[in-house]
């Protein structure tokens, strides 16, 4: 994951957004968890096989159920915006259910 990118999307939630700070830290360890993971993936070929090996790898660490939604709801979050600045030519968040 391109680390500017990231930080353009924090950046977002804190001007445009007005998210709290706790929000936004939350937000940045849960993109930051996905790039440990992702990390030999570039962002442009992150598709749904990528994301559910995430959420298989977080259900096999034993992660809550909320941690998990949380993180998928980060990621959601993070990819609509990366689509909607044309950074991304599609959103693969919208093939997972």
């Amino acid at each position: 994951m391109e680390e500017a990118y990231k930080l353009k999307f924090l950046d977002y939630l804190h001007v445009v957004k007005n998210a709290s700070a706790h929000t936004i830290r939350n937000y940045g360890l849960d993109l930051n968890a996905f790039q440990t993971y992702a990390k030999e993936v570039p962002l442009k070929e992150v598709d749904k096989k990528v994301i559910r090996g995430y959420l298989a790898h977080l259900n096999l660490k034993q992660a809550t159920k909320r941690t998990i939604l949380r993180r998928l709801s980060s990621l959601r979050s993070f990819f609509k915006y990366l689509l909607k600045e044309n950074l991304l030519p599609h959103n693969p968040i919208d093939e997972i259910q």
